[in-house]
Order: C-alpha cells, then sequence, then structure tokens
C-alpha cells in the first residue's frame, strides 16, 4: 500500500474516532469476510458502524487525538500495544442494544472477542464489556419498574373482587 493511501486510511480512522465518542475494540482473528458481512449488517440495525483497521494505525489515531481527548490518553496508557487482528465498533449514544447485538453474535461465531471500549469517557476491559452487553434495555428496566410498581395495586383490586365473583360464578351455576 502506498503513502498516500495509508494517509487516507488514516484520516478517515480519525474521523470515525472523532464522530464515535464510544467505541469498542473487538479481535476478529480467522472470521471469514461473510462472517464479517453479516455481523456489519446486524450491527447497523442498532446504528453501530464496524471499521476494520491495522494495529498500527489504531495506535497513531489515538496517539494524535490523545493531545486533545484525556480519555484516549488513559486508553494509550493503558491498552496499548494492541496484538492480533483489532476492528473498531463506532457507538450511538445508547450503546447497550448494539453491545448487546455484538455479544449474542459472538456466541454463535467463537472467532469474534472484546479488547476493550471506551464508553462515557471511561475506559472497560473485555470482562467488564460482557458484563454490560448482557443487561437489558433501558426501556425494559422501564418496564419491569413500572409493571413493580403496579402489581401491588392490581392485586388489591383483585382482592377485592374475588369475593363478588366468586358469589356470581355460584349464582350462576345455581341457575
Amino acid at each position: 500500500m502506498n503513502r498516500q493511501k495509508k494517509q487516507l486510511k488514516f484520516q478517515s480512522l480519525i474521523k470515525f474516532l472523532e464522530d464515535n465518542k464510544n467505541f469498542v475494540i473487538i479481535k476478529y482473528e480467522k472470521t471469514p469476510h461473510l462472517v464479517l458481512e453479516k455481523l456489519r449488517r446486524e450491527l447497523k440495525k442498532t446504528q453501530a458502524k464496524l471499521k476494520i483497521t491495522k494495529n498500527s494505525l489504531l495506535k497513531k489515531a489515538i496517539h494524535r487525538l490523545s493531545m486533545t481527548r484525556k480519555d484516549l490518553l488513559e486508553v494509550k496508557k493503558k491498552m496499548f500495544p494492541i496484538k492480533e487482528n483489532s476492528a473498531i465498533i463506532g457507538l450511538a449514544k445508547d450503546y447497550l442494544p448494539s453491545l448487546n447485538s455484538f455479544f449474542k453474535f459472538s456466541q454463535n461465531e467463537k472467532t469474534l472477542f472484546f479488547k476493550f471500549g471506551l464508553l462515557d469517557d471511561s475506559l472497560f476491559a473485555a470482562e467488564d464489556l460482557n458484563h454490560l452487553a448482557v443487561l437489558p434495555s433501558r426501556n425494559q428496566l422501564l418496564a419491569n419498574l413500572i409493571g413493580s410498581l403496579k402489581a401491588p395495586a392490581s392485586r388489591l383490586v383483585y382482592g377485592m373482587k374475588f369475593n363478588i365473583n366468586k358469589l356470581v360464578y355460584i349464582l350462576k351455576n345455581r341457575k
């Protein structure tokens, strides 16, 4: 690859990291191209983007951006040098559905793993990302909370109507 193509890839990687404040670095060792394309389509449903990159370009891009962003300085200090093939998943502001989607996909495809991620200006290791990925979504948690708050009132109403319903049932059978 000539120098000009590398510069273009480097600039696009910097733009990708600037546009996606939340991102995850994944390992895709020995993963077929068709599987990566399928993963890309799955992630697109949750407004996440997959970008395959070289580790050396990623290191240089994070080094350059770490001069202006303190969160990337922590990534640079703790996570480099990176071994094995890497790809970046750029996540939307609500990143839990994307993490969940990747986690489910990686359960079927054993060649994909989390390496680390930067979410809300905090660095997360692979184990932490796996724990985050299995959490229910915000909407599901809200639904569970509302259901829990509503349950005592529903039980009270049912308890008050139970004897009357039983009486009506008995009278219907007698008729």
